[in-house]
């Protein structure tokens, strides 16, 4: 990168254990268009060759390679908005994909509209199927959200979620605003925190980023005590920020903090990392005051399925673990 290009747009990629990923990924940056753009991949400690394969690829000219002790990829993120030259940010995770043109469509939507928060569609990659996301079908001709709007759309639908992929943000919108060290869900209240300051919010149309739903090995397969206890901790956080910004939205908030809960129940029963003998009494914490909100749970947009999910959830443990115990048996056939 010439000496003299400003920097619009810095992609932070956290890099931990990922070297099978990483040769698909580079090859991807490499047909960006990253003209005013950098790359910074953060080493987290890792043991495998990811270290050695970030070491071969930093003397392209947009990308950078840092190394750290094994901190977590809070930490990695982190130290990346620290290094970070660019007014704009964009997350990228290191096992998942974005569609050509993404890069230069934010960097450029950052230009023209000078917006603080961008949003683009996503991709739900599972290995049998690919669902696209899109936020088309939500707007009108303008292409500009609110800040409530989009709030809206994370607590009642999964066209938007409160992940750092698929959006960008002006890189002031993290100052004060770090990743907390946690290793799961550290990204959702920061994420919501540089949503509600954002003033202006614009839809990218015709590009998209690509996630990667349940890799084997993945956190979201293992998670322990403190993840799960982490995950409930992070959506009532985000519902207080929320209902403060936005009181109207209360009904919303309700609704995520009780499918957290519903989420988190299912996890305890299947997750590897909780001892058996301590599942019931997870369970029954994170359950308290899912059977009294049935009725409105029934009331609400969730899909039938995920209703009659909740219900199963809310009447205990036994009936749960049964239907999770059929529910693997049917994965396994397919």
């Amino acid at each position: 990168m010439s000496v003299s290009e400003k920097v619009v747009l810095s992609v932070i990629v956290p890099v931990h254990n990922v070297e099978r990923f990483l040769p698909r990924l580079f090859r991807s940056l490499e047909q960006q268009d990253l003209h005013q753009a950098e790359v910074l991949f953060v080493d987290d400690g890792s043991t495998d060759a990811s270290g050695t394969l970030l070491d071969e690829v930093k003397r392209h000219d947009h990308f950078r390679v840092k190394h750290q002790r094994n901190e977590g990829v809070a930490a990695a993120r982190n130290l990346a908005l620290d290094m970070a030259q660019g007014d704009y940010v964009c997350f990228v995770d290191p096992d998942d994909d974005i569609s050509a043109g993404y890069i230069a469509s934010l960097r450029d939507a950052a230009v023209r509209t000078g917006a603080d928060m961008l949003v683009t569609d996503w991709w739900e990659c599972r290995p049998d199927k690919t669902i696209p996301m899109s936020l088309a079908q939500c707007l009108d001709d303008s292409r500009q959200l609110s800040s409530e709007a989009v709030c809206r759309l994370i607590l009642q639908s999964d066209v938007v979620l409160g992940s750092l992929w698929a959006k960008a943000f002006a890189r002031r919108l993290f100052e004060g605003n770090r990743f907390p060290p946690q290793r799961t869900c550290s990204d959702f209240v920061p994420c919501i925190t540089a949503l509600v300051d954002a003033r202006k919010v614009v839809y990218v149309p015709r590009v998209h980023y690509s996630y990667t739903v349940s890799r084997g090995g993945s956190l979201q397969n293992s998670k322990s005590k403190q993840d799960l206890s982490d995950f409930v901790d992070v959506h009532t956080k985000a519902a207080r920020l929320i209902t403060q910004h936005y009181p109207a939205l209360q009904p919303s908030v309700r609704f995520d903090m009780l499918r957290s809960r519903q989420q988190a129940c299912m996890s305890i029963c299947t997750s590897s990392a909780v001892a058996r003998n301590e599942r019931r009494l997870m369970f029954r914490r994170f359950k308290k005051g899912l059977l009294s909100s049935v009725p409105f749970m029934w009331k609400s947009n969730y899909p039938v399925k995920g209703k009659i999910m909740f219900t199963i959830v809310a009447c205990g443990y036994a009936p749960t673990m049964i239907v999770m115990k059929i529910k693997a048996k049917l994965r396994g056939k397919a």
